[in-house]
């Protein structure tokens, strides 16, 4: 008998005695269902709500608490959410909620120097993303310190609100299984972290081990600049090579083998933003007509430059071909950009074509002086040859290392808007500064930044125009231990940066009679951040860990890469107010110029936030030294010791610090901006909840 007969009869008599009374029991059923996938769906993916955290500064104590309704989340909870991944990702699959095409799976390597570059990379993706839940970034980072990039990696998505602010959660390493049997992928597949960003797309950390490429790694630019080789926008420029002599920038050719669970993969340099969805690209890519009895197995952007650019011998190169493949390759062929691609994983791994590539590594790196110019794409050239799906150009947004959207023409800006894929190939990065000063570029070879509008939607909104990688205080967000220590800065009188809010003094005061913003009570007893101050402090987001003020100023400067001018009639103060104790351990002032030399400034705290507690010293030496263009990118520096520091600074940790007693050996007393190093703690922070 059928367990469930009973039942149905039972609904047909009900039916039959309550014509149209069934209905309401229907609907009540369907919203109870409802009710319960929508629960099931907010646990396991975090909502954007979470987002809206704000700190207030308690009247009496000065300390930080929560005033939105929304908490952090717990450990427990980024704990719970990374183990329900797993499950919540295949479901989507085997549901279809990925449609045909599958879920996109976006492979990208960042090592120390890069770490903060994914932050746009993976906010464009997701943004422009119709279905987000369906995209999945394979971050892969070198063995040698995947544990601390991971940490880094958290910090940077917190940043970008792509994830809770929450401390990092180191998780055991885990183990894919692979789909394929060739020996190729036969090595485990170990992941060192999973999670899921705000807005459902999935995260793999996974570490890359660089010796498989370090005993044959050789990047070199051409010996002779008037080498044919070096026509051509790439140039023969050596540090373009230095640049590229990476280990995670050979990661590409061994996704086959740290990718063992994937048929197919989307490889992007770090320097890419998405426009439009990803999917649009991955669904066309080696799609129809490109199925297992065809020999392509990449897509990709066509350059329409000759492949051979890149070679120093073309005859030579050609002989290693037809030996290797037993054909010809045509130099005078297009190229493309291997920036931005779709590999089929399964036919890499048929064709081995990652023997290809050590082969080819092995035979440059025993040419003297060497086969091709620069890193990468000379090798993917070889190796796919014409095995390749040319897609759509009117996608690809390419050279913006090289070239300046503002030379852009109509046609070419309309061209611009199409793109699904902006790639800043080049020298020029928009996360540098939009400028820099005519000696640091002959000094010290930094260049002017292009391009960093296309940047900025990808970007929040307290990072500095002028520059966008400002770092400020971003490496505060983390409650963790590290043992590196948070380099913060520039702090430029007049503007905040992330993580730390600018208020004037004339605002700090604002309806506060009893004390005068330029008066010397205020700067050296009292402080700008007083009791009466502090009741005034606006509400903030909860990503900003503090503010800063100054007095007394003649001129703010517009953004970071300006200087502030001080009044010579009084005495100089930079204040700093943190939520939460801080260790300061070293102190570095940038002169705005070589001919304004910074002289005499100390660190001074106090533990307590009382007008009656003193100030005082913090740091035993003080010493003028050479200024570092990198700390002010637009000021002049060089061998002149015109800028300040201040080192062993003890280990108090305070919330109130400020900067006072400097003269600029000038009329003009021009600052250009500060930088300071906190130590990390001990132990993490208890996490508030």
């Amino acid at each position: 008998m059928n367990p469930l007969l009973p039942f149905r009869r039972g609904l047909q008599a009900l039916r039959h005695r309550h014509r149209g009374c069934w209905i309401p029991f229907v609907g009540a059923l369907l919203l109870i269902v409802l009710v319960v996938s929508a629960f099931v769906r907010s646990i396991s993916t975090p909502s954007l709500s979470s987002i809206g955290n704000y700190r207030r500064l308690d009247a009496e104590s000065g300390a930080a608490t929560e005033a939105a309704s929304t908490a952090r989340s717990s450990d427990a909870i980024a704990v719970h959410k990374a183990s329900l991944l797993a499950a919540s990702e295949e479901a989507s699959l085997s549901f279809g909620r990925c449609g045909p095409a599958g879920r996109v799976e976006v492979a990208v390597a960042v090592d120390a120097d890069a770490v903060d570059v994914i932050g746009p990379l993976m906010q464009s993706a997701q943004v422009n993303s119709v279905k987000p839940h369906c995209l999945r970034f394979q971050i892969i980072v070198p063995e040698s310190s995947a544990a601390q990039l991971a940490e880094a990696i958290w910090q940077v998505l917190v940043f970008h609100r792509l994830v809770d602010e929450s401390p990092w959660v180191p998780q055991k390493t885990i183990h894919a299984s692979s789909t394929a049997s060739l020996s190729e992928s036969d090595a485990v597949m170990p992941i060192i972290a999973r999670f899921q960003l705000n807005g459902g797309s999935a995260v793999r950390i996974i570490p890359f081990d660089s010796a498989l490429v370090a005993g044959s790694m050789k990047v070199v630019g051409a010996g002779a600049a008037s080498a044919s080789v070096c026509r051509g926008l790439e140039g023969c420029d050596p540090s373009r090579a230095r640049r590229l002599a990476k280990a995670t920038n050979f990661a590409r050719f061994f996704l086959a083998r740290l990718l063992p669970d994937l048929n197919k993969v989307m490889w992007v340099d770090c320097d890419v933003l998405f426009q439009k969805d990803p999917r649009t690209l991955w669904q066309v890519a080696l799609g129809q007509g490109h199925g297992d009895d065809s020999e392509t197995f990449v897509a990709a952007f066509v350059e329409h430059v000759p492949l051979g650019r890149f070679y120093f011998n073309q005859d030579n190169v050609q002989s290693l071909w037809t030996q290797r493949y037993q054909r010809n390759l045509d130099m005078s062929a297009d190229s493309f950009n291997d920036g931005a691609i779709v590999i089929d994983l399964s036919k890499w791994r048929k064709f081995r074509v990652t023997e290809d590539v050590q082969w080819w590594m092995q035979k440059h790196k025993e040419a003297d002086p060497a086969l091709w110019k620069f890193g990468t794409q000379p090798i993917m050239l070889l190796v796919v040859g014409a095995r390749w799906q040319q897609l759509p150009s009117e996608w690809y947004l390419g050279d913006l290392g090289f070239k300046r959207i503002e030379d852009f023409d109509r046609e070419s800006l309309q061209q611009a808007s199409e793109a699904v894929v902006a790639h800043f190939d080049g020298e020029h990065k928009p996360w540098l500064p939009e400028s820099v000063s005519e000696v640091n570029l002959q000094r010290h070879g930094l260049r002017i930044g292009y391009n960093s509008q296309v940047l900025r939607p990808y970007t929040p909104l307290s990072s500095p125009v002028a520059w966008l990688a400002a770092p400020g205080a971003r490496c505060l967000f983390s409650s963790s231990a590290q043992s590196a220590p948070c380099e913060v800065g520039p702090l430029t009188p007049g503007v905040s940066v992330p993580g730390l809010r600018w208020v004037s003094s004339e605002d700090l005061f604002l309806g506060v009679a009893s004390i005068s913003a330029s008066s010397s009570h205020a700067a050296d007893v009292s402080g700008l951040f007083v009791p009466q101050v502090r009741k005034n402090l606006p509400l903030v987001d909860s990503f900003v860990e503090g503010f800063f003020s100054a007095a007394p100023l003649e001129k703010r400067a517009k953004n970071v890469l300006e200087s502030s001018v001080f009044s010579r009639s009084a005495e100089r103060v930079i204040e700093l107010f943190f939520f939460k104790p801080r260790r300061l351990a070293e102190l570095y002032m940038q002169a705005a110029s070589p001919d304004h030399s910074i002289r005499g400034a100390q660190l001074q705290y106090r533990i307590g936030v009382d007008a009656q507690d003193v100030w005082r010293d913090a740091c035993e030496l003080r010493r003028a030294t050479v200024c570092e263009p990198r700390r002010g990118p637009s000021f002049a520096a060089g061998t002149s010791e015109a800028c300040w520091l201040l080192s062993g600074c003890g280990m108090v940790e305070a919330q109130n610090w400020r900067i006072v007693g400097w003269s600029v050996e000038a009329q003009e007393q021009a600052l250009g901006n500060v930088w300071f190093t906190v130590a990390r703690p001990a132990r993490a922070a208890p996490l508030i909840i």
